[in-house]
């Protein structure tokens, strides 16, 4: 084999393993290593840490030096991550120039949602232009034959700064239906109508993100439950991403859907190039998946929304977020630290948990892609 990674516990959440195993990898695939007698080129020592499928962050804002908040998505493989979503950086009219300086020089495996605004958040301010009479549908429908297998959806945001009703989402969801049932990502911090109202537009496979927000009408009613319409979005089979940011999450709302068993779907990060690896409410999905933890998730929740649900909402079930032979080697090595860490959400209150999950070691499509200076670190003289 290329590599063997040994003696750590691996957390495939798509095939419900939770054991101490070894995985084994021949180039860019992973290759099953019961029963055999191996040698290997590498061999890794995962003693003492966790063994995940490569984490995939599925709320990411990554057309970098193109938008003011771009990220640069080659930076993502030190934070473990080694797949990722663009959330509607680009619109019809910019995502060609995306695809080119962006996603194919990256080593990170990505796909985006494309805003309805035609050039996304490249306009003044980053602020995108909802208005319905300037959706350029058929634009959005040859940029979807173009780009098939990069473009997974629409991206629309319906914050009251933004728009001032529901008018966007309602003619959002007529045009994705119109140009083939394309799904819809939709933003609800401090939405421009009642969550109960967004929820029954809502279809199968569409996204809410930052599902937990708390500026406006939540997913709460008044005594604090989850509303009725987002639980019968769910069974719809509505999808519900944290979408953490800056802005985008309230403690008191995660902490009280989660009691409720009201888990997210998917955990991302919302990323932008003023987060990344600084800020204190998002800073890398480890981190913000450490959060979580923290809510009373268990850790094969928490990796299942970072790995085997985003792959499938990309359509890559089996191929990336597992360790199945077979899929794609990538592997993210994580340390779990005993540790005060000081959470804060959008209201800067904060929320104290005793742990935080640490990369140790990234493994993109069967080569190393980051390891910490210290990590399996030779003792011997």
């Amino acid at each position: 084999m290329d590599m063997l990674i040994r003696n750590g516990r691996v957390i495939d959440p798509l095939r419900n393993i939770d054991e101490v195993r070894d995985i084994g990898i021949i180039g860019d695939k992973i290759v099953e290593t019961a029963g055999r007698d191996i040698e290997a080129t590498q061999t890794v020592d995962a003693s003492g840490c966790y063994v995940l499928p490569g984490l995939i962050d599925f709320h990411t804002h990554t057309y970098y030096k193109k938008t003011g908040l771009g990220a640069c998505p080659d930076f993502l493989p030190a934070t473990g991550v080694t797949a990722a979503v663009d959330a509607g950086s680009s619109g019809c009219r910019n995502f060609p120039d995306f695809y080119t300086d962006v996603m194919l020089k990256s080593p990170v495996r990505m796909k985006a949602y494309l805003s309805c605004c035609s050039i996304g958040m490249a306009g003044p301010g980053g602020h995108e232009d909802f208005a319905p009479e300037h959706f350029e549908a058929d634009e959005i429908a040859r940029a979807r034959e173009r780009y098939p297998d990069r473009i997974i959806g629409l991206k629309l945001r319906i914050g009251s700064h933004l728009v001032r009703d529901l008018r966007p989402l309602e003619a959002a969801v007529e045009m994705a239906e119109r140009i083939g049932g394309m799904p819809l990502c939709v933003h609800v911090t401090d939405p421009a109508g009642s969550m109960r109202d967004v929820a029954k537009l809502l279809r199968r496979g569409d996204i809410l993100c930052h599902v937990y927000h708390g500026t406006g009408d939540t997913i709460l009613d008044a005594h604090g439950r989850v509303l009725d319409e987002i639980l019968k979005a769910r069974e719809r089979g509505v999808i519900f991403d944290v979408a953490n940011g800056n802005l985008n999450c309230y403690h008191s709302v995660s902490i009280a859907a989660i009691r409720e068993g009201f888990l997210p779907d998917i955990i991302s990060t919302d990323l932008t190039r003023d987060k990344l690896n600084y800020a204190a409410r998002a800073r890398t999905l480890p981190f913000v998946m450490s959060k979580y933890l923290s809510f009373g998730m268990t850790l094969s929740e928490v990796v299942r929304c970072a790995t085997a649900t985003p792959a499938g909402v990309m359509g890559m079930e089996g191929r990336i977020g597992t360790l199945a032979p077979g899929s794609s080697a990538d592997v993210t090595i994580v340390r779990q630290v005993k540790r005060r860490v000081v959470y804060r959400d959008t209201a800067s209150a904060a929320y104290v948990g005793n742990s935080l999950l640490v990369p140790q070691m990234t493994v993109l499509n069967g080569e190393i892609a980051f390891g910490q200076i210290d990590f399996n670190l030779p003792e011997e003289v």
